[in-house]
């Protein structure tokens, strides 16, 4: 071959390569798709190697949600024809609502409150987000340009005997990697993230989008008037846009891929398990990957959204309440309440929203459960109804101090003594729990407390807060969403989703860089969302601006951190194109691979997730609402930030009154068989209505009337006869005891198992022991006799009967009454003994006292029976 010939196939080569395709303008590129022709631009990446990408920026995937359409699902925006619609500029960002703790307070009095890094990173989106409107559903695509299959000199050695490089060069579909922005429900943007690098270097099509953020994609009034979830009905729109337009990009529709951190991981994580998302056809996306955040988060959902609904109808200064026709005051329709909303202005709105207090943890506008989008509690749904979010790859990246953005730049740089550090506990139990919440700040308390440095030095209090907040808010939940997705429960624990299909991949990864220009403070590991910038390849711009000209990240890397951004972008490419992250690193011990461990900090996130939930849970039968407030609750000095108001709707009452008890079905149908019997009506009446509707109508009454009487009368003659009875009883009962006679001595008639008929009335305690009280009868009256009484008997004893020693002789104790083998009393043997006669028998009396005379003057014990 000669040179000629080598420089020939050379250059087709970079022709095949490099050429733009049809459509195109130098760097601007023309693409038809479904919905009409695009305008987009070229970036070129020629001095990083990577290849050149098109930038489709301001796609319209939904009409303007304003007016009448403002708090209503998005309706797909319209298609264009017989224009090229532009898409070379940033479109605009949705409404915000800043935080009100740093737009209104100094920066030296904000950084008292949020730390510098929220503080600065609030400040440049304000400055760079000033085009902010409510007609915002636009998309971003970030494609890479589309090669022929013939990429090198061999593809083209091989091919040139049948002349396939001739013809047009087919293209393969690449997968879809949707970004959801996160950071809070609140504020941010999609526009302030380039996928340019992320879609060069993995060969995907990266897409952007704003959605309804605030009041505006948020506010619900709890009921379907107002059902909320706007933002998350504007993903599904844009999604299902995509679906229809994404192949005319050289993009796979049926590989699409969800990612979002924070609270836009919340959001991707509730589409997992939302049935919209999951059309008949097919499904809007086959992967999630869920960056720092979850839906199981105690901040994910907004469980009290009819509260901030009023709040904010109030600061607008819409009527709230109207009176009835008793004078008092009633809730006005929640529909007139929302019409003046929707009427008011984006500024008014703004204002007001901003003014309402936001709980510290919390969150005031975000996902609530509304029956369609979120069909129920996320956990339940997880956890017994996994099929639809079970079948999705799931990747979950997690960084060591998740709660970063938790603590004030005063806390992270010098710490937090005891007292801060019970004040943060208290807010976040009394926030979280309901029940039994002393309980839980003390285990709170003990189990992260560092036992090895009894000190509370600070910087040791301020590290041990910063995990515990991490661990609860963050990493326990999306621990549990891992555990979920990968050990979902099942039908006869099949490892296989309910409709039988496989069950997806999963996937968890510890971000542990510490990215050398991020503020620490002296914090070991990486921060939260810190490994966002590297996914998107951010420092392999070295220290560049980025393509497009907002940039949301505001710090430097160095080389060995752009290693570390190629190696995370091809573990995320990987797990977009086929589900896995990194074929064979598991088996490989080596250094080239990410260390593999397991039960990563196990104890911490079973604390979360399995104890303080089984010790909230035993609180819920406690009708003390007391017992479950913490000490000096309502002391406001002793929280941190903003607490929520008192909910006593949670508080286990007793159980109110039941209603009065309703007709019985028995009188009822005498009732309805009275009325026809005394209602007649003859042809004579007819003439009058009136008179017989009035006649029917005494008619009824009296009949009632007559029923109630003698249901009262009956009710008091039953209630005579059980009186009566009882009296009777009462009076039997009271005849039948022992009386005493004129001597004071207790008679009582002989029971078959009286101990008196088998050992003659007396029966002495053994071995000098008695049972009973000492108290002393009173002498019996003189009888007619040579042997005074007084000297027989001058005091008596009472027995008991022989039941009780029998029951007492069954069991283990004690025996009470043991006979002896002589009678303490009379020196007598037991069986010997006469049978028992009564001092003031008229026949035998004197007999029996002068028996008495003679023996020992042993004083007896009366004993109580």
């Amino acid at each position: 071959m000669n040179r000629g010939a080598a420089y020939l196939i050379l250059l087709f080569q970079l022709l095949l390569l490099d050429a733009p395709a049809d459509g195109s303008e130098g760097d601007i590129k023309i693409v038809q798709t479904s919905f009409g022709k695009l305008r987009g631009r070229v970036v070129h990446f020629r001095h990083l190697g990577l290849p050149s990408v098109e930038q489709y920026l301001g796609v319209p995937y939904g009409t303007a949600p304003t007016g009448s359409k403002r708090f209503m699902m998005p309706q797909t925006a319209a298609k264009w024809t017989n224009v090229i619609k532009d898409a070379t500029d940033m479109p605009p960002a949705c409404v915000q609502l800043w935080p009100r703790s740093i737009m209104q307070k100094s920066r030296s009095e904000a950084l008292k409150v949020v730390n510098e890094r929220i503080h600065g990173q609030v400040k440049r989106l304000v400055a760079m987000l000033r085009d902010q409107r409510e007609d915002c559903l636009y998309m971003n695509l970030f494609v890479p340009a589309r090669r022929g299959k013939y990429r090198t000199i061999v593809d083209l050695f091989f091919a040139f005997p049948k002349l396939n490089f001739l013809k047009k060069p087919q293209t393969e579909l690449m997968p879809v990697l949707v970004i959801i922005h996160g950071d809070s429900y609140n504020w941010n943007s999609g526009t302030l993230y380039d996928g340019s690098i992320l879609a060069a270097y993995g060969k995907l099509i990266v897409v952007t989008l704003n959605y309804r953020l605030g009041v505006f994609g948020f506010l619900s009034s709890g009921d379907p008037t107002c059902k909320g979830n706007w933002a998350l009905s504007d993903i599904v729109c844009a999604l299902d846009v995509l679906r229809a337009m994404v192949s005319d990009f050289g993009g796979d529709p049926t590989m699409v891929t969800l990612l979002g951190w924070d609270t836009g991981a919340a959001l991707v994580n509730l589409l997992m398990s939302s049935p919209i998302s999951a059309p008949v056809d097919s499904r809007l996306f086959r992967r999630a990957i869920l960056l720092g955040g979850s839906a199981l988060s105690s901040w994910a959902l907004v469980t009290s959204p009819s509260e901030y609904f009023y709040q904010l109808a109030d600061g607008l200064g819409c009527q709230i309440y109207k009176q009835n026709h008793f004078g008092q005051q009633t809730l006005l329709a929640v529909e007139d309440v929302l019409e003046c909303i929707q009427t008011d202005s984006v500024e008014n709105i703004t204002r007001a929203a901003a003014l309402l207090d936001l709980p510290t943890f919390l969150t005031n506008f975000g996902p609530v459960i509304d029956g369609i989008v979120v069909n129920t509690d996320p956990a339940y749904n997880l956890e017994n109804h996994g099929s639809l979010f079970q079948e999705i790859d799931l990747l979950v990246g997690a960084t060591k101090h998740e709660a970063y953005d938790q603590l004030s730049t005063e806390h992270l740089q010098y710490g937090l003594d005891v007292k801060n550090r019970d004040a943060i506990y208290r807010t976040f139990v009394r926030n979280m729990y309901s029940f039994h919440r002393t309980e839980i700040f003390n285990a709170i308390v003990n189990e992260y407390n560092d036992w090895y440095n009894p000190g509370q030095h600070p910087i040791t209090v301020r590290d041990s807060v910063l995990e515990a907040i991490s661990d609860a808010l963050y990493l326990a939940p999306l621990t549990k969403v891992v555990r979920l997705h990968a050990q979902g429960k099942t039908p006869g624990g099949v490892h296989r989703t309910e409709d039988g299909t496989q069950r997806g991949k999963t996937f968890f990864y510890l971000f542990s860089h510490e990215t050398s220009g991020n503020p620490r403070y002296g914090l070991k590991g990486s921060i939260h969302a810190e490994d966002l910038p590297y996914i998107l390849g951010y420092p392999l711009l070295n220290n560049q601006p980025p393509s497009i000209e907002l940039n949301a990240f505001d710090f430097t890397f160095n080389k060995q951190e752009r290693v570390i951004s190629e190696v995370l972008m091809r573990y995320i490419a990987n797990f977009v194109k086929s589900g896995q992250e990194l074929t064979g690193y598991i088996e490989a011990a080596s250094r080239d691979y990410p260390k593999v461990d397991s039960f990563y900090r196990a104890h911490e996130i079973a604390f979360w997730n399995n104890f303080l939930p089984s010790l909230e849970s035993t609180g819920r039968t406690e009708s003390n609402p007391e017992h479950h407030l913490l000490p000096q609750h309502f002391l406001k000095n002793s929280y941190f930030g903003v607490v929520r108001p008192y909910d006593v709707g949670k508080m286990p009452f007793p159980p109110p009154p039941l209603p009065p008890t309703p007709i019985p079905t028995e009188l009822t149908t005498i009732l309805q068989n009275q009325q026809p019997a005394q209602v007649k009506i003859t042809p004579q009446k007819e003439a009058s209505s009136g008179s017989q509707s009035s006649q029917e109508t005494a008619t009824n009454y009296s009949t009632i009337l007559s029923v109630t009487i003698a249901v009262g009368c009956a009710l008091l003659i039953l209630n005579l006869l059980v009186f009566a009875g009882i009296y009777r009883q009462r009076e039997r009962h009271r005849k039948g005891k022992p009386q005493e006679n004129s001597a004071g001595l207790l008679l009582q008639e002989t029971s078959p198992y009286d101990m008196t008929a088998t050992y003659g009335g007396l029966i002495p305690s053994g071995s000098g022991q008695y049972s009973g009280s000492g108290m002393t009868l009173p002498p019996a009256s003189p009888v007619t006799t040579s042997v005074r009484d007084g000297e027989a008997y001058p005091y008596m004893q009472l027995q008991q009967r022989s039941s009780v020693a029998n029951a007492y002789a069954g069991s283990g104790s004690q025996q009470m009454i043991v006979p002896p083998e002589e009678d303490a009393t009379f020196g007598i043997a037991m069986h010997q003994q006469p049978q028992a006669i009564s001092p003031v028998c008229p026949r035998h009396g004197k007999l029996a006292a002068a028996a008495a005379s003679q023996a020992p003057k042993t004083q007896l014990e009366e004993i109580q029976v």
